[in-house]
């Protein structure tokens, strides 16, 4: 039978009851069928609980049941009112939408006729300024004489009042176009009004600027006025023209005069402007930059870009009409100093720029068009060519210079070169970024020159590491010229890293992401530089391997040593063995090569002399052991024959090889400055501590 007591009652209570979940759950606890039965067990329960509730509260449900009916009585009343209340709101709401229409219309209408008004006040009003400029224009005494009591500035000023009237007259559009004279023809005899009082005033005012006294003169103020005329009459291009025309291209002619022909005439020709027309440089320039000075009311002209508009466009136009055959790099170093010239004429022109004049000649077609015309491009493929033209010969050799080429990287900074290859790629790399090869413009370019050139230097000692070069003497050379060039491209004060830096700098200046400039660069240091780890880290064995088994190749004759005193009735050993001799030799010339890698030289030092020292203790252990064994044997010879000597030839072989122990440790500590405690001089040691414990009063002193 089945029983609530498989599904609990608290199943089904509570706000999450979900009854999906409740069948996943006991599916697989119970038969359908028995789960089936539960539930209904459970159905009918929960319907006997309900029925005893009504039976229990049955007085409570018919109170209820016939207050409901009574509130049904009362609705059914209300139905009528309600419908006609509802009638009444529909009809007010369109009489309302009627009036609120009606309002709109005579709004609009409104409006229309106040537009009209003010169209026909606007009208009148540009009427009668225009009837006044025409006025002015025909009958004004001051217009149809160039002066009045010796000074033009009543007819400047008057025109400029003029230009004032019809700019306003503009600002209307709609009712201008409805005036009897057109705005177009009373400004463009404003304009010719304008212009013929203003070429004679700027000629008289060059004449004064080579005088040095132009600031204060009665016709700077004129030309103030007429300058303000034109920018009201959108004539500014006018004005502009005609101080390029009067100030600044009489300078040009007569700079390209004393410029001459040949390949530098552009670098002095620059040089000549820069003196006689930028900012600061001449008094004619200090009177066109007070044209533009907010500071000096009585002759200045808002809106006027000298420094850009009169100066610098005029330049960069006159450069490209005359020297058009400088843009292409058929010689790549008057194409460099050339184009460097016209960037700093550039720069410097910037610099004497508000922020809003210099923002707007950044983005200005002229200086656009200008640097277009720059084959920069062409230019960086020769310079590319030009360094690994000069690469080619030392990449392909391993030649050590007899003494180290000496780069001065700064007034505190050198650095030592032994392989010419070195020394090539550091000029290239140096060259690559000299101020006279060198284009900001370019430094992306750059860069990746540099680190090809730092690539084909690490293929090329790559190169040396797979031949013969890196086995014998000249490894250490090699060694030191690498560690040069990794201390020299590090991020925090390499020679060569703070080389590219200072240019990338210099052509990023303040900009927002130069943080991340650095990051990269650091970034592409850190891939070219890791294979050059990797071989100065080949470099460091081979070096080592070479030396050790140069040196071992003595060691041999340690087995001889024996032989050397068998039956020869020697002396008492007091000196090391020649083999020792030799292998000193050659070590301290290894520490003379060594001593051109640094620090990095004392270790090689000091790991070839453990390594030998290990190897030495090793064959001296074998041949003593040989020793000890024979002597063993002539002993019982020795009972049978008679008495032994005092110091046979056993004990001068024991001595000698001890003498050789010693000599070598001795050596190498005090001759190379080296660790006495390292293993393998300490396995040397103990290999003859023995025998320095037997002999040791008959061993040398010291």
């Amino acid at each position: 039978g089945t029983s609530m007591s498989d599904v609990p009652p608290a199943e089904f209570e509570g706000e999450a009851f979900n009854a999906e979940e409740l069948v996943k759950k006991y599916r697989r606890r119970l038969p359908l069928s028995r789960f089936h039965d539960c539930l209904s067990e459970y159905g009918d329960s929960v319907k006997a609980d309900l029925v005893g509730l009504i039976n229990d509260q049955y007085a409570v449900f018919v109170s209820l049941s016939g207050q409901m009916k009574a509130v049904e009585q009362k609705s059914i009343g209300l139905e009528v009112p309600l419908d006609e209340s509802r009638g009444f709101a529909l009809d007010f709401r369109q009489q309302l939408d009627d009036i609120l229409h009606a309002a709109d219309e005579k709004l609009a209408r409104r409006a229309e006729v106040t537009a009209r008004v003010r169209e026909l006040e606007r009208f009148t009003r540009n009427a009668q300024l225009m009837q006044r400029v025409r006025r002015a224009l025909t009958e004004s005494e001051v217009l149809r004489r160039r002066e009045v009591d010796g000074s033009p500035l009543t007819g400047c000023i008057v025109l400029e009042n003029l230009a004032g009237d019809v700019r306003r007259i503009q600002a209307d559009a709609g009712s201008s176009a409805q005036l009897a004279v057109p705005v177009e023809t009373v400004s463009a005899e404003i304009t010719g009004l304008a212009a013929e009082r203003l070429q004679p005033l700027l000629e008289e005012l060059g004449q004064l600027s080579l005088q040095c006294a132009v600031e204060s003169t009665f016709q700077v103020a004129a030309v103030g006025h007429l300058g303000r005329c034109l920018v009201a009459l959108r004539r500014s291009g006018d004005f502009t023209a005609a101080l390029v025309r009067v100030f600044v291209s009489p300078v040009l002619d007569a700079a390209r005069s004393e410029a001459g022909e040949g390949s530098e005439s552009l670098f002095r020709f620059l040089g000549v402007v820069e003196s006689r027309l930028l900012p600061g440089s001449s008094a004619r320039t200090r009177l066109l930059l007070s044209f533009s000075d907010s500071s000096t009311q009585l002759h200045s002209v808002p809106g006027l870009s000298v420094v850009s508009d009169v100066l610098a466009l005029p330049i960069l136009s006159y450069v490209q009409t005359h020297w058009q055959n400088v843009f292409m790099p058929a010689f790549p170093d008057a194409f460099a100093a050339d184009f460097q010239r016209c960037e700093a004429l550039i720069a410097t022109c910037a610099s004497h720029m508000a922020p809003s004049e210099r923002h707007q000649f950044a983005k200005s077609e002229e200086l656009t068009q200008h640097r277009k015309k720059w084959k920069t491009q062409v230019y960086s493929n020769l310079r590319a060519k030009e360094c690994m033209l000069a690469l080619e010969p030392s990449l392909k050799s391993s030649e050590v210079l007899d003494t180290a080429a000496k780069v001065q990287w700064s007034a505190d900074v050198s650095r030592q070169y032994w392989l010419r290859v070195t020394g090539d790629v550091v000029r290239q790399l140096r060259r690559i970024f000299s101020p006279q090869v060198f284009l900001p413009p370019l430094f992306g370019k750059s860069l990746r020159l540099a680190l090809e050139v730092l690539h084909r230097f690490s293929r090329a000692m790559r190169n040396v590491l797979s031949g013969e070069s890196s086995r014998d003497s000249r490894a250490p050379y090699f060694m030191a010229d690498v560690t040069s060039i990794l201390l020299g491209c590090r991020s925090d004060g390499g020679e060569i890293f703070g080389l590219v830096w200072q240019m990338a700098q210099g052509g990023c200046g303040e900009h927002p992401r130069v943080a991340q400039l650095e990051t990269a660069l650091v970034a592409a240091f850190d891939v070219v530089t890791a294979d050059l780890r990797t071989i100065l880290a080949d470099l460091e064995r081979t070096s080592t391997e070479h030396i050790v088994a140069a040196v071992a190749q003595q060691f041999g004759s340690v087995r001889l040593v024996p032989a050397s005193f068998r039956m020869r009735n020697k002396a008492m050993p007091v000196r090391p063995s020649p083999y020792v001799d030799a292998a000193l030799a050659m070590l301290s010339d290894y520490s003379a090569t060594c001593a051109v890698v640094g620090d990095s030289g004392r270790q090689l030092l000091d790991s070839a002399c453990s390594e030998l020292a290990t190897q030495l203790g090793s064959a001296l252990a074998g041949v003593i052991q040989t020793v000890e064994q024979q002597e063993k044997s002539m002993r019982r010879f020795a009972k049978a024959g008679g008495e032994a000597e005092e110091f046979g030839d056993t004990d001068k072989i024991l001595i000698q090889l001890a003498i050789d122990a010693c000599t070598f440790r001795a050596s190498v500590v005090e001759s190379f400055g080296l660790d006495g405690t390292s293993e393998g001089l300490q396995q040397l040691v103990s290999s003859v501590s023995k025998l320095v414990a037997t002999y040791g009063s008959h061993l040398p002193s010291g």
